[in-house]
């Protein structure tokens, strides 16, 4: 069902058929129709680093792939089911072509077809993408559109294990806990951002802060890096995740866990809950660490690019130029000036714990007391309630 509590969940259409003389008793096509997106081809990831993946001495490709279809006739029928990939147009490998010669009527079948080949790296370039075509084949079929499914394999600056669709969203209801996602790097390299989903909801979370984590292990917890407070920020389009840089590129290698620790409330994060990673998904409260207990891909992906990366479904990177605010002086020790450029904006001043010390809604020029807060150093928030944008910028009282 739907919630109105926001758009965590959704009503999905599978066939519309419109033509004209139709009635009711018309109910019959001729058809066989997959059922399912295409999926990627490597074993655990739905898109990982291209430079990773060729420096690799494992097999990342999966030995076998499961094609899902439907029979949406009334009689039995032979359908065939296949995959090609190509990289510029040309062939490079295939699976099994896998014939169900008697498809009851209405039926679902799930045809397994071997994976016949692997990826080849001759490319050069730090990003690649390979063309991947699904299909199922029978004759006659009233409707071709739903025979084939175009996939493309991504192989950018990122990791991931979601589809790029957050059917969900996941949260854990304690101040101070932490979530984390486990992944295996396959060559030595500097992590530079963590890319997350943040949906929106009922609930406004762009005043919540959190502090970027990445650890060795869990059990016993090793801290590799530790953020300073950021702030959720919403995506100018629905699954696009936004880039958060780390202070410093960090080495990692081999197994790693990068996730959040929340200092305030909760923290939507978006989930996928077609492809299942539930082993791959922890949190941790009251300082210990449990496996979750959704299923699901969450939208926390580790980026070894240079900040940016090509692909549609990932990263929008966090831009300065378009969004910023002045404030004046600085340091202060008694008025102090936030010169806005939004029409409604919610400003926000913590100390450094994260703490909120005052809030406002305001715009043009904000100007307020700090005379009764102590010396030292503060940030300010400010979000533009209408595009959704925010900053955070750092004031230093000194009396």
């Amino acid at each position: 069902y739907a919630s109105v509590s926001g758009n965590f969940d959704h009503w999905n259409i599978d066939y519309v058929r419109l033509d004209e003389f139709r009635n009711v008793n018309d109910s019959i096509m001729n058809d066989a129709a997959l059922l399912d997106a295409g999926v990627s081809l490597l074993n655990e990831y739905s898109q990982m680093p291209w430079l990773h993946y060729k420096a690799s001495s494992s097999n990342l490709v999966k030995s076998e792939q499961d094609i899902r279809f439907r029979n949406l006739h009334s009689v039995a029928k032979l359908a065939k089911t296949k995959f090609e990939v190509f990289e510029n147009g040309v062939p490079v490998f295939d699976g099994s072509l896998i014939t169900t010669p008697n498809l009851p009527p209405f039926a679902i079948q799930v045809n397994t077809s071997l994976v016949q080949g692997t990826f080849p790296t001759s490319n050069t370039d730090t990003t690649h993408s390979f063309h991947v075509i699904y299909e199922v084949e029978n004759s006659p079929d009233s409707n071709l559109n739903n025979n084939k499914y175009d996939f493309h394999q991504q192989f950018g600056t990122q990791y991931a294990y979601d589809d790029g669709s957050a059917e969900s969203a996941y949260f854990v209801t304690s101040s101070g806990a932490s979530i984390a996602v486990e992944y295996n790097i396959a060559t030595t390299d500097s992590l530079r951002a963590v890319n997350i989903y943040f949906p929106k909801s009922f609930e406004n979370i762009l005043d919540r802060s959190y502090r970027l984590m990445v650890w060795e292990s869990l059990d016993p917890e090793v801290v590799l890096h530790e953020s300073y407070l950021n702030f959720p920020l919403y995506s100018n389009g629905r699954d696009v995740v936004r880039g958060i840089k780390l202070e410093e590129p960090l080495e990692v290698s081999g197994t790693i866990f990068i996730g959040i620790k929340q200092t305030d409330s909760r923290i939507y994060i978006g989930l996928d809950k077609n492809n299942d990673n539930q082993l791959k998904n922890y949190y941790r409260i009251n300082g210990v660490w449990s496996n979750s207990s959704y299923k699901g891909s969450l939208f926390i992906r580790p980026e070894f690019g240079k900040f940016t990366n090509q692909w549609p479904v990932s990263v929008n990177e966090v831009t300065t130029d378009k969004f910023d605010f002045n404030v004046y002086p600085n340091p202060s020790n008694s008025l102090v000036n936030v010169t806005l450029h939004g029409f409604d904006n919610t400003v926000i001043l913590r100390n450094m714990l994260g703490v909120k010390v005052r809030t406002f809604t305001a715009s043009g020029t904000l100007t307020f007391d700090v005379s009764d807060l102590p010396t030292g150093m503060y940030l300010i928030d400010v979000t533009d309630n209408e595009t959704g944008d925010s900053k955070t910028k750092k004031l230093l009282i000194q009396h």
